[in-house]
Protein backbone atom coordinates (compact mmCIF):
# COMPACT_ATOMS: atom_id res chain seq x y z
CA UNK A 1 0.00 0.00 0.00
CA UNK A 2 2.97 2.32 0.58
CA UNK A 3 4.03 1.79 -3.05
CA UNK A 4 0.48 2.44 -4.26
CA UNK A 5 0.39 5.69 -2.34
CA UNK A 6 3.80 6.74 -3.68
CA UNK A 7 2.81 5.84 -7.26
CA UNK A 8 -0.34 7.98 -6.96
CA UNK A 9 0.71 10.88 -4.71
CA UNK A 10 -2.35 13.00 -5.49
CA UNK A 11 -4.85 10.22 -4.81
CA UNK A 12 -6.28 10.68 -1.33
CA UNK A 13 -7.95 7.26 -1.48
CA UNK A 14 -4.55 5.62 -2.00
CA UNK A 15 -3.14 7.64 0.91
CA UNK A 16 -6.05 6.61 3.12
CA UNK A 17 -5.70 2.92 2.23
CA UNK A 18 -1.98 3.11 2.96
CA UNK A 19 -2.53 4.81 6.31
CA UNK A 20 -5.19 2.29 7.31
CA UNK A 21 -2.99 -0.66 6.34
CA UNK A 22 -0.15 0.76 8.40
CA UNK A 23 -2.47 1.28 11.36
CA UNK A 24 -3.61 -2.34 11.03
CA UNK A 25 -0.01 -3.45 11.59
CA UNK A 26 0.14 -1.70 14.97
CA UNK A 27 -3.47 -1.71 16.19
CA UNK A 28 -3.98 0.54 19.21
CA UNK A 29 -0.22 0.69 19.73
CA UNK A 30 0.68 4.11 18.33
CA UNK A 31 2.82 5.41 21.19
CA UNK A 32 6.00 4.35 22.97
CA UNK A 33 5.92 3.74 26.76
CA UNK A 34 7.55 7.18 27.10
CA UNK A 35 4.54 8.79 25.39
CA UNK A 36 6.22 9.50 22.07
CA UNK A 37 4.61 8.61 18.74
CA UNK A 38 6.05 5.55 17.05
CA UNK A 39 7.54 6.16 13.57
CA UNK A 40 4.56 4.36 12.03
CA UNK A 41 2.20 6.76 13.81
CA UNK A 42 3.95 9.78 12.37
CA UNK A 43 3.98 8.13 8.94
CA UNK A 44 0.21 7.60 9.17
CA UNK A 45 -0.24 11.27 10.01
CA UNK A 46 2.02 12.28 7.11
CA UNK A 47 0.00 10.15 4.69
CA UNK A 48 -3.33 11.53 5.84
CA UNK A 49 -2.66 15.05 6.96
CA UNK A 50 0.33 16.83 5.55
CA UNK A 51 0.16 15.64 1.96
CA UNK A 52 -3.62 15.81 1.74
CA UNK A 53 -3.95 19.39 2.91
CA UNK A 54 -3.99 22.34 0.53
CA UNK A 55 -1.47 25.13 0.97
CA UNK A 56 -2.76 28.07 2.93
CA UNK A 57 -1.59 30.75 5.34
CA UNK A 58 -1.68 30.11 8.19
CA UNK A 59 -1.26 26.41 7.53
CA UNK A 60 -3.68 23.78 8.74
CA UNK A 61 -0.75 21.80 10.08
CA UNK A 62 2.10 23.70 11.74
CA UNK A 63 4.66 20.94 12.27
CA UNK A 64 5.98 19.26 9.11
CA UNK A 65 5.35 15.59 9.74
CA UNK A 66 8.22 14.22 7.64
CA UNK A 67 10.65 16.12 9.84
CA UNK A 68 9.12 14.48 12.92
CA UNK A 69 9.27 11.09 11.24
CA UNK A 70 12.93 11.58 10.32
CA UNK A 71 13.77 12.70 13.86
CA UNK A 72 11.97 9.65 15.25
CA UNK A 73 14.10 7.40 13.06
CA UNK A 74 17.27 9.17 14.22
CA UNK A 75 16.26 8.75 17.87
CA UNK A 76 15.59 5.06 17.21
CA UNK A 77 19.10 4.79 15.68
CA UNK A 78 17.70 4.07 12.22
CA UNK A 79 19.64 6.63 10.16
CA UNK A 80 19.04 4.88 6.82
CA UNK A 81 15.28 5.23 7.26
CA UNK A 82 15.74 8.84 8.36
CA UNK A 83 17.86 9.55 5.27
CA UNK A 84 15.07 8.29 3.00
CA UNK A 85 12.45 10.42 4.78
CA UNK A 86 14.54 13.58 4.62
CA UNK A 87 15.38 13.03 0.95
CA UNK A 88 11.68 12.56 0.17
CA UNK A 89 10.87 15.81 1.97
CA UNK A 90 13.61 17.65 0.09
CA UNK A 91 12.12 16.49 -3.22
CA UNK A 92 8.89 18.25 -2.26
CA UNK A 93 10.53 21.21 -0.50
CA UNK A 94 14.06 21.81 -1.84
CA UNK A 95 16.21 23.86 0.48
CA UNK A 96 14.20 23.03 3.62
CA UNK A 97 16.73 23.74 6.33
CA UNK A 98 15.17 21.40 8.88
CA UNK A 99 15.34 18.47 6.48
CA UNK A 100 18.84 19.37 5.31
CA UNK A 101 19.94 19.37 8.95
CA UNK A 102 18.35 15.97 9.58
CA UNK A 103 19.75 14.54 6.36
CA UNK A 104 23.26 15.66 7.26
CA UNK A 105 22.90 14.05 10.69
CA UNK A 106 21.58 10.80 9.25
CA UNK A 107 24.50 10.64 6.82
CA UNK A 108 27.00 11.30 9.64
CA UNK A 109 25.44 8.51 11.70
CA UNK A 110 25.97 6.14 8.77
CA UNK A 111 29.59 7.16 8.31
CA UNK A 112 28.91 8.87 4.97
CA UNK A 113 31.21 11.73 5.86
CA UNK A 114 31.72 13.29 2.43
CA UNK A 115 28.00 13.29 1.60
CA UNK A 116 27.23 14.68 5.08
CA UNK A 117 29.69 17.55 4.53
CA UNK A 118 28.04 18.45 1.20
CA UNK A 119 24.59 18.49 2.78
CA UNK A 120 25.97 20.46 5.75
CA UNK A 121 27.13 23.14 3.30
CA UNK A 122 23.64 23.25 1.78
CA UNK A 123 22.18 23.55 5.27
CA UNK A 124 24.60 26.35 6.21
CA UNK A 125 23.55 28.30 3.12
CA UNK A 126 19.82 27.65 3.66
CA UNK A 127 20.06 28.57 7.35
CA UNK A 128 22.35 31.59 6.97
CA UNK A 129 19.53 34.10 7.44
CA UNK A 130 17.45 32.16 9.94
CA UNK A 131 16.48 33.95 13.13
CA UNK A 132 17.02 30.88 15.32
CA UNK A 133 20.04 28.65 15.77
CA UNK A 134 20.02 24.89 15.40
CA UNK A 135 21.18 22.79 18.33
CA UNK A 136 23.10 19.57 17.78
CA UNK A 137 20.98 16.43 17.54
CA UNK A 138 20.84 14.34 20.70
CA UNK A 139 19.48 10.81 20.64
Amino acid sequence: MRDLSKNYPDDLDAATLFAESLMDLIPWSYWTPEGQPKPETVEVIAALEEDGLPYMEPPYWYQPVRELLGTSFLKLNQPGEAEAVYKEDLQKYPGNGWSLYGLAESLRMQGKTEAAQKVQQQFDQAWSKADISMTPFKS
